[in-house]
């Protein structure tokens, strides 16, 4: 099978960007992102502030997965 891909991945790995609501300088800077951006792209998200992100990882695609300090657990 040749499957073609319809969007090349822009990074090799997933990579965490925020952990317990503080952004990790170095993953960003390897990324060659900047805090602006990512501020940006997570208030698009509907989160407010860095503080409200409990994890945060830009996927091999370029897209954010972000998980926030106010999930409820059942």
């Amino acid at each position: 099978m040749n499957i073609q891909k319809t969007k090349p991945d822009q990074f090799p790995i997933s990579t965490e960007v925020i952990s317990d609501g503080k952004i990790n300088t170095q993953n960003l800077e390897k990324l060659n992102l900047n805090q602006q951006g990512l501020e940006q792209q997570l208030k698009m998200s509907g989160m407010d502030s860095i503080s409200d992100v409990f994890y945060d990882e830009v996927l091999k695609n370029g897209t954010l997965y972000i998980d926030n300090n106010n999930d409820v657990l059942h």
